[in-house]
């Protein structure tokens, strides 16, 4: 072996800063992903609630008779609840019942979900 010749083991000084570069790039996009997961995670979470709430809603105004009432509102927590509830005179029994139910996210805006139903009631 030659005594003069110096042996290149490892990485350069530049090698090593590319590495680094590709590798912070790599964790940007991912923290950036794992945001927006999160957000999507929290989003469907008040969806849910919104849907859970408005379906409660319905069977509370449903049941009973209750439904008799006219349109209202309440709230429960963060989440507002409004019912309209009209009947079809041109059809005998028919009622139309929708609940809106609406909450602010945690950017502050606004959202809303609606659900509707129709059904009989011969009284």
């Amino acid at each position: 072996m030659d005594k003069n010749r110096v042996q290149n083991e490892g990485f350069t000084l530049p090698e090593v800063l590319a590495a680094l570069v590709i590798l912070m790039v790599g964790a940007l996009v991912s923290a950036g992903m794992l945001i927006n997961a999160i957000d999507g995670l929290r989003y469907g979470t008040q969806m849910t609630q919104a849907l859970s709430s408005a379906q409660e809603k319905m069977e509370t105004l449903r049941e009973g008779g209750r439904w008799r009432r006219k349109d209202g509102e309440d709230w429960q927590g963060a989440i507002n609840r409004r019912w309209s509830i009209e009947r079809d005179p041109a059809s005998f029994g028919k009622i139309y019942l929708v609940v809106k139910v609406s909450w602010r996210d945690r950017l502050g805006f606004s959202r809303e979900l609606i659900l509707s139903s129709i059904f009989f009631d011969p009284l």
